[in-house]
Formats: structure tokens, sequence, C-alpha cells
């Protein structure tokens, strides 16, 4: 708990822990301590932070010729943020939890759900593909992806791979599009019970701020860009993370 404190990758590590085997009352107490450490305002300007400086990375933007499923905007992993904020605010755990809480519509949780189905078989397909771990739809591997996901398939069982990768490419497209908008409209303002509201406006200006920064002076300085606006804001272990975040 208290590495957890000093080091944002462990503390999402944490919140993702349950009980495999092993003494249930122990692991109950680590989990009641676990949320009385946590901070959920820190933790939601951490991973907001994390994540623009992610999506900077691949320059805002999830068309990109050969995307990554995984940490491309739009991607897996603007899914995984979306639920770990909510988990760390004790809102819920699923899309559906966030629909209840007013975060997302019911529209939105199916939309979200039938997403993130779609990105991980897509990603599933790409490791298979590449008989390792691949996150990146490179041109490669495109065709033999949207092959086993049955597309550009004629009925006589020919496949045509440039219609295959065009279907699988679309479909990816319209999939991560839609992963982006919908964690551009969370409503976050649910939090102001617990003072939400003015840290994320903070946060939201911190994360501009540093795209600024990066766009003027490239993305050498990002880490001590980072580091003072985590000091400035007072959050908890965010030094290590933000040295790490800027390499």
């Amino acid at each position: 708990l208290l590495e957890s404190t000093q080091d944002i990758t462990i503390q999402t590590s944490l919140l993702e822990s349950r009980l495999l085997a092993g003494c249930q009352a122990l692991a109950q107490t680590f989990q009641r301590r676990y949320r009385q450490a946590m901070d959920p305002m820190a933790f939601f300007v951490a991973k907001t932070l994390e994540m623009n400086q992610r999506h900077t990375k691949f320059e805002n933007t999830p068309y990109a010729l050969e995307p990554n499923c995984k940490e491309s905007p739009g991607g897996l992993r603007d899914l995984q943020i979306l639920l770990w904020v909510a988990k760390a605010a004790q809102l819920g755990n699923t899309w559906d939890d966030l629909a209840q809480q007013g975060l997302i519509t019911a529209l939105e949780a199916r939309q979200l759900k039938r997403n993130e189905a779609q990105l991980s078989l897509i990603r599933v397909r790409l490791h298979l593909a590449a008989g390792r771990r691949e996150d990146r739809l490179v041109f490669d591997l495109q065709a033999q992806v949207a092959k086993m996901l049955g597309m550009g398939v004629a009925a006589n069982g020919d496949f045509n791979a440039r219609l295959g990768s065009e279907h699988l490419m679309r479909d990816y497209y319209w999939a991560a599009k839609a992963v982006q908008d919908a964690a551009e409209k969370v409503d976050w303002s649910t939090f102001t019970g617990k003072g939400w509201k003015t840290y994320t406006g903070a946060a939201l200006i911190a994360a501009s701020v540093i795209l600024d920064y990066v766009g003027c002076q490239g993305c050498a300085p990002l880490s001590e860009a980072l580091l003072k606006v985590g000091e400035a804001l007072g959050l908890v272990g965010m030094r290590h993370a933000i040295a790490k975040g800027g390499k």
C-alpha cells in the first residue's frame, strides 16, 4: 500500500486485485485499507494526464493507418481508464454501473460494451495472427486478421485480401471513434459530492497546458512539465509516475 501511494502504476494494478486463493479475511482487510488510502481525485488527475500524454504520442487520432488497438485514442486502454476512475471513486465496476450513476446513458453503455467486444476480438485475432503479443494492426497482418473474422470471404470460400482489410479497418475505425467520443462525453460532474467538479476543471486545464507545452517544446521536457503540474496540484504519488511518463 505504501508503494501504491508513490507509483500510479502500482496503485492501478492493486485496483484490479481480487482473491484467487488464501485467507479471505486478510484479503478483505487489504481491500478496506486500499480503499481508505485511495484518493480518487488524485487518481483521476493522474489518469487524465496519462491518457492525454498517450493520445499525444499517437497524434490524437484513432485513424492511424496502422493503429494500436490497445493504446491509440479510442483503444481498449481508454475504456479501461474510464472504468478504473469510476472504480477508484467507488461508483461501480461495469458500464451498467456507470449508467446507473448517471455518468453515461443506457444507450452509451450498450454501445461501449459492443465496441469493447469488437476491439477485444480484433486484438485477440491479432495476437493469433502474429503468433505473439501484437497490438498494432500493421499492414502485413490486416488481411490475415480480416480472414480470421470472416471478412472479405465470399460465399464460395474465396478470400479477397483487399476487401477484407478494408472491412476490418472500417469496423475498427468506427469502434475506436465511438470509444473516443464516449470518453469525451462522460459527465464527471457526478463527482461533485467529493469535490471532483473543481478538481476535474484543474485536471483539464493542466492537461491542456501540458499539451500546449509539448507542442512548443517537443517531448523531451514532458517529464519536467508534468512534474511541475503534479506538484502544483499536490497530487499524492504523482512524482514517480510523472518521472516515468516523460521517458
